[in-house]
């Protein structure tokens, strides 16, 4: 047969896939779907389908950070920071984006009151550190650490949690514990 161009506006051929359409012989131009035997290969090159979505990506000027206070007072220390790392990376948000800072700002209080599981974790579980020189290892005992730097052991909890890149260095900017329940963000927060 000497088949010419031809345009089908039916509904029924809309709804099918375009991998469907295409081993029938058509594409779609401009909405309309196409039979495309008798179009010349450098024709097919230059044709873009419009029916395509395109994945949204986040740029860094777009991101809308808000104020994020959780209290740990009577919550479960893993389960808390599990919380705020999803915060801080921004995975709660539709647009977010793996390559960019698009978390919220978070705030922790009563880093002191949150609870710990296991029987005895605060005599047997160990913070080292090392400054690179032989011998000079240096270790803190869990039970230590809550004591007198609750921010800390939340901090290295966290570092455990984002990216090891430098956008996980800029996430950990923006997470801020206190022992007590006061904290000097209230003009932030308060909206």
């Amino acid at each position: 047969k000497n088949v010419t161009i031809e345009e089908m506006y039916t509904d029924s051929m809309t709804d099918l896939p375009m991998i469907e359409l295409s081993k029938k012989g058509y594409m779609v131009i401009k909405n309309k779907i196409v039979l495309y035997s008798k179009y010349q290969p450098s024709l097919i090159k230059k044709i873009k389908y419009e029916r395509l979505q395109m994945t949204n990506i986040t740029k860094p000027n777009e991101v809308k950070r808000e104020w994020i206070v959780l209290d740990a007072e009577g919550e479960i220390f893993g389960r808390l920071l599990t919380k705020a790392a999803i915060l801080l990376r921004g995975k709660h948000k539709p647009c977010y984006t793996p390559n960019v800072d698009c978390g919220d700002n978070v705030i922790i209080v009563n880093a002191s009151k949150a609870t710990f599981t296991g029987n005895n974790k605060a005599e047997d579980k160990l913070y080292h550190r090392h400054s690179g020189y032989f011998g000079s290892v240096k270790s803190e005992k869990f039970g230590e650490l809550l004591a007198n730097k609750p921010e800390k052991l939340y901090k290295l909890a966290m570092r455990g949690m984002l990216p090891k890149t430098k956008l996980g260095k800029q996430m950990i900017k923006k997470f801020y514990v206190y022992a007590g329940s006061e904290h000097p963000h209230t003009a932030q927060t308060g909206k």
